[in-house]
Order: structure tokens, then sequence, then C-alpha cells
């Protein structure tokens, strides 16, 4: 007997295994093959479980060629009605058929263009989300993943949370998860529970888990607003791949992605609006607390005792010239104004050259644009 190849398109759909493709077996075997199967371009197109049928069985296969120019359509159209398949079996026939590109395979010249995951939805009769997540399953899951929900015994919700772990680990994580089963399907609830328990018996090390520890006890201190406020501010700040995410955006969502980045946009001009007003008003407050708070020295009428150690002349000034008392250089206003200085205006830049300090000028980086402070301004 002449061995047939498997047409791609054929193989969208998943081969029949166990009690099926016996019970296929030994109907053909009692009452003989009923329906030719059908070749396209020299592959078997339809009709791959008959032909192994036969195999085993060892009868000759009867075959006929695929007249039209819509094999993908004849395909549907023959498994689709014949075959009982679930929402999770059809969304991986989805997502196999959204992957298909002109060009791809030399067998493949019939697709004409690449089909998107909403048109391949439409085909097999099931949402774009269940194509998205076969799609995750097929690229990220083990093949074991895969084989299980095109059996039927896992659906694509069930199967999406093994995915974050490591391909070795998914086939051993499913088998715990269909223990935990005791012999009912798998449920997604049951993996989502197998991922959390080997994560969390993940090994961490004490520097990592101390640091785990702080953030958590300082996200429980912050008010639930807050937290929320801090996790939306960082998940937009290390969103992923937007660029992808956009590709994937269907059209009949258009309106709803305009309308909520209109509102989005609106709310966080405000925020940064508030924020900016609510730093200056704080950096203004903390600067009033620490001149109110720095100790001021006592005015004294009485001269300079001796017993005092000279101060170091300042440049301007002679030697023999007695310093002008702290006390009335930290009380006394400058009474100079002009347009080249505004007692209003900081002036942020090196410490003075001539060694006044905050104690001296009781201003905290108040500085004239040639480079003296205020004490300086002063003594001018």
């Amino acid at each position: 007997m002449t061995q047939l190849a498997f047409h791609p398109l054929a193989n969208i759909f998943p081969l029949l295994e166990g009690e099926e493709f016996d019970a296929l077996t030994a109907d053909i075997a009692a009452s003989g093959l009923c329906e030719a199967v059908w070749l396209y371009e020299g592959q078997i197109l339809d009709g791959r479980n008959r032909y192994r049928a036969c195999q085993v069985l060892g009868l000759h296969c009867a075959t006929r060629d695929y007249p039209g120019n819509d094999p993908l359509g004849f395909v549907l159209s023959m498994n689709l009605q014949r075959r009982h398949l679930d929402e999770s079996q059809r969304g991986m026939i989805a997502a196999r058929l959204a992957t298909m590109r002109q060009g791809e395979r030399t067998d493949l010249v019939e697709i004409s263009t690449k089909l998107s995951q909403a048109q391949a939805a439409g085909l097999v009769h099931v949402s774009r989300e269940t194509v998205v997540a076969a799609k995750k399953v097929l690229q990220d899951g083990a093949p074991e993943l895969a084989q299980a929900v095109e059996a039927g015994t896992l659906t694509v919700s069930a199967a999406l949370p093994l995915t974050v772990l490591p391909r070795e680990d998914q086939r051993t994580a499913l088998q715990e998860a269909q223990h935990d089963a005791t012999g009912k399907k798998t449920t997604a609830k049951q993996t989502r529970a197998v991922v959390r328990r080997r994560q969390e018996a993940t090994t961490v090390t004490p520097e990592q888990d101390a640091h785990l520890k702080a953030a958590e006890a300082a996200r429980e201190a912050l008010p639930k607003r807050l937290s929320q406020l801090f996790d939306l501010l960082a998940a937009l700040a290390t969103f992923p791949d937007i660029a992808q995410l956009l590709l994937d955006i269907s059209p009949d969502c258009y309106d709803r992605v305009d309308h909520d980045l209109d509102t989005a946009f609106e709310t966080l001009s405000r925020l940064r609006t508030l924020w900016k007003k609510h730093r200056h008003e704080a950096v203004c407050h903390l600067q009033d607390t620490h001149q109110q708070t720095s100790p001021v020295p006592e005015v004294s009428a009485e001269p300079q005792q001796p017993s005092q150690p000279p101060q170091t002349p300042r440049r301007g000034e002679t030697g023999s010239a007695q310093p002008r008392a702290e006390s009335e250089d930290a009380t006394k206003q400058p009474d100079k104004t002009g347009a080249d200085y505004d007692t209003t205006k900081f002036y942020l830049g090196k410490p003075c050259p001539h060694g006044h300090t905050y104690r001296d000028t009781g201003q905290m980086l108040r500085r004239k644009s040639k480079g003296d402070c205020v004490q300086c301004h002063r003594e001018s």
C-alpha cells in the first residue's frame, strides 16, 4: 500500500486517539470503508483517521481528488460538521490558522493572506479571547499541554496558567493538577493553585527575602487607595511591548480605546499638575521649618569681649575692622533692591566663596546671579 502524507490543512484538526480511534477501526472492520479519502496535491486533505484505520486492518483505502478551489473551507466544513469539538479544541484550530502566512510553506499557496485572530475565530465559531489564549499555549506551553487541549481532556483556560512555568516543569505541573482533579476534568482554579504552590516553593536568598518583606511591609503601611495609585503608575511605567499589543486590538474595540485613552490622559495631566503644586508647597514648608528651628544667637548691646577669638577678615575688610555681630546678620533683612537682585527669588549654585553659611545668612541657598550670597550683598 502506498504511503500518503497528510496535507498541512488537514493537520489543523487533531487526530482521533484511544477509544475513539478504536471504535472507528472496529466500524470499518465490520462495515467497510463507506467514504473515500480526499486528496489534494497528492496529500490527504480529509480522511486521515479512515486511512490510518485501513492501515491497521490491512485494507485497501479508496481515494479521490478534491476538485474545488477552497481546500481550507472544505476541511472546515467536513470536520466541524462531523466531529464534536469543544470550544477549546476549536480555539486551538483557530490559533494554528492565525499563524499561517503566504510563503511560509510552498504547499500552502491556496492561502492568499494571513488570517487574523478575529478572522480565524469567526471561521470556527469561538471568541477572539479563546484564540489568543490558545496561541499562547501553542507558543509558550510544553507539547503535552497542547496535546491535552486538542484531545479534549484540558481546557485552554486551565492550560494557560501553566505557561508561566518553565517548559520542563509544565508536564509535571499538569500531572499534579490532574491528580488534584481526582478523575474529573482539570479546572483553571486547580492549575493556578499548582502554579502558586510551585512559585512559593522557589528558593529565595536571604537578601531577596529581606527585600520582599520590606516591600510588603511598606505596601501594607500605605493606605489602600495610595497603594493602588503606586501600582497603577508602576504598571504604566513598565508596560512591555506596547507596539505588539496594539496589533492585537480588533477594530471593534477602537472606540473604547479612544475613549479610555482620552480619559486617562486627562486624569494623568491633572495628577501631574496637582503633584507639582504639592511638591512646591512641601519644599517651601520644609524650608520655613528649617528657618524656625535654626538656632539664632541672642542680640546683645554689649561690645565683644576681648576673650573671644578674632574672626578672619573678609575680602574688602582690614584686619583691624571689627566683624558685625552674627545676630545682626541673621536678623537684618536686605535693604537693597533692584533689577539685578530679587529678595524673593532662589539662586541655586555653589557654596559662597567667602565662607558664609546658612547660619550666617538665615537663608538657605539664596544667591545673587554673580556668585555672591545674601550676606555678601548686605555687606557690599
